[in-house]
């Protein structure tokens, strides 16, 4: 006759579902998490890169299956959630460790910049998710000239004054002679 031994993690985890319940019910409503669960859930690894025209991210995703991970992108966040379900294989047996986890996370990232949904991609290798973000691009300043309008005096000769508004004026021929003072020996 053989004797099953039981496995000690599911009497844990059905005493971690009554304390979950304990907790909601009293301190849980006094905390800015829904549950106790969601204090302690694991979430992944995440690098976010600012490039100049993108933000790149990466999540650490080992042993997930690309087909049980969700993504939600809006104009300034992602949100990334995934589940991993617990192998039946060995749900017979008694564990001697047990230390590969399963169960699911969510999580939500913040943007400094808005992006372009519809243009966000995503790909998965070696446990990796990468998922691109194009920015918005914002016009850039120009270099703005300022015109003005000026009332000066343009001196040919001591003689004679031309008004000037706001015209340049190039290559003006003024005859001399006739403004020419007999009393002077200056020479022009």
């Amino acid at each position: 006759m053989t004797s099953r031994r039981k496995d000690h993690w599911h009497e844990l985890a059905a005493f971690k579902d009554g304390v979950n319940q304990i907790f909601d019910e009293t301190v849980g409503k006094h905390l800015p998490v829904s549950s106790l669960s969601e204090l302690f859930e694991w979430k992944p690894f995440v690098d976010i890169v600012d490039e100049d025209e993108q933000f790149v991210i990466k999540a650490d995703l080992p042993g997930y299956d690309p087909n049980d991970i969700d993504i939600k992108v809006t104009e300034n966040s992602v949100n990334i959630r995934g589940k991993i379900d617990e192998e039946n294989e060995y749900k017979d047996s008694s564990y001697q460790i047990r230390e590969r986890g399963f169960g699911s996370f969510s999580r939500n990232l913040s943007l400094s910049a808005e992006i372009k949904p519809d243009e966000a991609k995503a790909s998965f290798r070696n446990g990796v998710l990468e998922i691109k973000l194009p920015k918005v691009q914002v016009p850039k300043g120009r270099k703005l000239d300022i015109e003005t309008e000026s009332n000066c005096f343009v001196l040919i000769s001591p003689w004679l004054l031309i008004e000037s508004r706001g015209l340049f004026l190039r290559n003006v021929t003024v005859s001399l002679t006739k403004f020419r003072p007999t009393a002077s020996k200056d020479k022009w």
